[in-house]
């Protein structure tokens, strides 16, 4: 949720609606801070959901890839950072399962 001070400052400055409504549709992240960090899958497979990054694999700016590791298995991925900011995919920090986004059928 935007605040009504955060709304005016945007709007103040030029930006456009649709700009603030695609601002906060996207995780914002800062890839040089990432590490250790917790994150929660939408789209969970084999059960697991809740995920630390553990590593950089590529460090190429804008189309960075990391190393995940699932607390549940301890079992290791790569995600692009394109994903991480895809808020249908990624939440950062550990959220309670609701099962509303369980994909495990």
């Amino acid at each position: 949720m935007v605040s009504v001070d955060l709304y005016r400052e945007l709007s103040h400055s030029g930006l456009k609606l649709f700009n603030l409504i695609a601002m906060t549709s996207k995780n914002q992240i800062n890839p040089t801070k990432l590490m250790f960090s917790k994150w929660t899958s939408l789209t969970p497979q084999n059960r697991e959901r809740h995920f630390l990054i553990v590593g950089v694999v590529s460090k190429k700016r804008g189309d960075e890839i990391f190393k995940i590791e699932s607390v549940l298995t301890h079992n290791t991925y790569h995600v692009k950072i394109g994903d991480l900011r895809n808020a249908k995919l990624w939440k950062m920090g550990w959220l309670a399962n609701d099962h509303s986004a369980d994909n495990t059928d």
